[in-house]
């Protein structure tokens, strides 16, 4: 992914409360900018919404321990 990808996908999820708001700005990118591909931009995307929002709010609320990514494997 290059830089301009990954700099939309962290100013997507910083600038969004909702992870599925996130993830309906990334596939509307995806429909305009069909050059994009859609799974990869999709992940990073809501890699960056946890980085930007969830983590931190979790750290708000005194949860001190790590959240492990949940993986399918």
């Amino acid at each position: 992914m290059d830089s301009f990808n990954e700099y939309l996908t962290s100013l997507i999820g910083q600038s969004v409360e909702r992870e599925c708001d996130a993830v309906n700005i990334a596939n509307a990118i995806c429909d305009l900018a069909t050059s994009v591909h859609r799974p990869s931009f999709v992940e990073s995307t809501k890699k960056q919404w946890h980085q930007w929002q969830e983590q931190p709010m979790l750290e708000h609320y005194g949860v001190t321990e790590t959240v492990k990514e949940y993986s399918h494997e």
